[in-house]
């Protein structure tokens, strides 16, 4: 993680106690390494944890951040490269040099070589800032994929970046205003944004950006890199395509497993973490005695599924937590504090039992499989045969469509059918469980109809829950629909929350390699009879026990631990005293209408009774996360 701050006018930065930021960065645990440089018109500050990179040696001897020596530049990060050998034969390094380079090190020669776009060449989970004093110049660097976020507050005389917005407040104090569009959108849940955080003038650089200051006025924010526009791939045969996903996968995976500390997979039984557990257990006995898996048990089924690849390569340790996971106060209250305002995606604090389990084994990384269906996976496959009827390829259609002639038949006729009534697969309609998801979420919520008409809350929650709504073309439709500020988020979220344990996440299934290979390859290879995803299914069978990779669905049975993750807030208690903020934006009716039906439903033995109450908390846990954060840190 890291801080910087620059007076862009090279005046002197006003006197503060430098001391107590590690304290605002981790409020946890205090990092392994630290490094700081103070000057009159700026400072940094830098930390990290362990080895876990392949350079042989440790950040830059000393206790200030690396400084390249023959043009000054100064260089902060939070980054893991994954091609080495790549980038340092581009930089024309010789082997012996390239794996000795800290990761600063390499990004200051990636620079020199290539300018602010060097970013396309590099491959891993990266932001990076690089300094030059004499030019008085700043260029920001975020990965493709916004695995490690970056935030920072422009002003013509003041730049101020950091991993965490925590920084930037703690140097800004009250001096920033907060935006009251973003409590309304984080209310019903729609906060996640590229760019944007709920504070005017402190932004995030959205992934696969650069920004570049000079002097006093200029600064410039552009993008290097775009999944648009990748050439076609074509290859002989079906299975070569399998071939090179299979490879390209497990070069992903085997990347992410440098550590010399035991290492954490998440593993839920789904396809996803039990491909990311398969490919770490199986590189050998030395990295599978070193692995320690993480399940959550919420449904009946979810532990003999989360089992299955821990079982097949015999994988040592297994830290499976059944019931409710404890979400306290505390731990809403930790997010804040990491990320400087409340996580947008309640999967990061829900993880910190995880967190704490592998503080104690001394675990410093934790792999993961999101991103493999939410993005590099897609499950809409079923937008190929749209896509392959549009483009007339019927025989083709016809032999992918799961079930017996007259089933095949059947589908072929609803596929025509529904390509007369939607214009071509175009015409978006709001079905039965979008509309239902609406009604819950608008009947729910508690902000006073004024809030909800200035903001225009009802048409924005209708575009939200309609945005995945499928085009006809599986390119196009990850491109546009599935890569959405929903995963830089979470990643940020997860990232901050991890790093509060001096954990580091890795997402083996969104490396940039694997995204770009998927995007390339023809889109009729991801779908066959039925099955979603067929050619990541093809790629691990024989690697994944068969009954999670060719599991039709994600069904794990009935919950037996209650309905959804939610802990038992007594949030009558928690919402008597709202933040003066809140209570301008809230209908009190309302609240105490949600608070008095949570107690009803509590004695209530109808059936539904849970699912209701489980609703209701839902709309009002956002509201619980608001008020702590305004009232305890605004």
């Amino acid at each position: 993680m890291f801080f910087f701050a620059l007076n862009r006018t090279k005046c002197a930065l006003p006197p503060k106690d430098y001391a107590s930021l590690e304290q605002i960065l981790h409020p946890v645990s205090p990092p392994d390494q630290r490094y700081r440089e103070a000057k009159p018109h700026f400072f940094l500050y830098e930390s990290a944890n362990g080895k876990l990179s392949e350079s042989i040696q440790d950040q830059a001897p000393g206790l200030v951040p690396y400084h390249h020596k023959p043009t000054g530049i100064r260089v902060l990060s939070w980054a893991r490269i994954d091609n080495r050998d790549e980038l340092g034969q581009a930089l024309d390094l010789r082997a012996s040099e390239y794996h000795l380079l800290h990761e600063n090190e390499l990004f200051v020669l990636a620079f020199l070589k290539w300018g602010k776009r060097c970013g396309e060449h590099i491959v891993g989970e990266f932001s990076f800032i690089l300094f030059d004093e004499q030019k008085n110049e700043v260029v920001c660097i975020r990965d493709p994929v916004g695995s490690r976020p970056l935030f920072y507050f422009c002003s013509n005389e003041l730049f101020l970046c950091a991993t965490s917005v925590s920084g930037i407040l703690w140097w800004l104090g009250n001096a920033i205003e907060i935006k009251r569009d973003w409590i309304a959108k984080f209310s019903f849940r729609m906060a996640s944004s590229f760019d944007e955080t709920p504070f005017r003038k402190v932004f995030k650089l959205p992934p696969a950006h650069y920004l570049h200051l000079k002097g006093t006025t200029s600064a410039t924010l552009d993008k290097y890199f775009d999944f648009q526009n990748l050439p076609c791939l074509r290859l002989p045969e079906t299975r070569d395509f399998v071939d090179l996903y299979r490879e390209t996968l497990e070069k992903a995976v085997q990347s992410r497993l440098v550590s010399d500390f035991p290492i954490g997979v998440e593993s839920s039984g789904g396809i996803d973490s039990s491909t990311v557990l398969a490919f770490a257990a199986k590189t050998g006995e030395e990295i599978n005695s070193r692995l320690h898996t993480f399940t959550t048990a919420f449904s009946e089924l979810e532990p003999e599924f989360s089992m299955a690849t821990s079982q097949a390569y015999r994988v040592p340790v297994n830290h499976v937590i059944t019931g409710t996971q404890s979400r306290s106060i505390d731990v809403i209250k930790r997010g804040i504090q990491l990320q400087g305002f409340p996580v947008e995606m309640n999967i990061a604090d829900m993880s910190d039992a995880y967190f704490r389990i592998a503080q104690q084994f001394n675990i410093k990384t934790m792999l993961s499989g999101f991103g493999g269906d939410e993005f590099a996976t897609c499950t809409r496959s079923d937008i190929v045969l749209m896509e392959l009827f549009l483009n007339r390829q019927y025989s083709k259609t016809f032999r992918i469509l799961p079930g017996n002639l007259l089933f095949k038949l059947l589908r072929f006729l609803k596929l025509w059918i529904k390509q007369q009534q939607t214009a071509d697969f175009r015409k978006f309609k709001f079905d039965k469980g979008m509309q239902g998801y609406f009604d819950l979420m608008w009947s729910n919520t508690c902000l006073k109809d004024d809030v909800l008409e200035s903001y225009q809350l009802k048409q924005q929650l209708m575009a939200f829950i309609g945005r995945n709504a499928p085009v006809p073309n599986l390119r196009q439709y990850m491109v546009e629909k599935s890569w959405s500020p929903y995963i830089p988020t979470r990643l940020e979220n997860c990232s901050l929350m991890a790093s509060g344990y001096n954990i580091e996440y890795r997402w083996p299934l969104l490396d940039i390699r694997l995204i770009q290979l998927v995007l390339s390859i023809p889109s009729d290879e991801n779908y066959f009879r039925g099955y979603n995803r067929y050619l990541h299914r093809r790629a691990i069978d024989g690697v994944v026990p068969e009954k999670i990779t060719w599991k039709a669905n994600k069904n794990m049975g009935p919950q037996v631990s209650g309905i959804g993750p939610f802990v038992q807030w007594d949030f009558q208690d928690h919402l008597q005293h709202l933040h003066p903020v809140l209570k301008d934006m809230i209908d009190h009716k309302k609240l105490v209408k949600s608070l008095d039906q949570i107690e009803a439903l509590e004695r209530s033995n109808d059936q539904n009774a849970a699912w209701n109450k489980f609703y209701i908390q839902r709309s009002l846990t956002p509201i619980l996360y608001l008020n702590e954060w305004l009232l305890h840190t605004a």
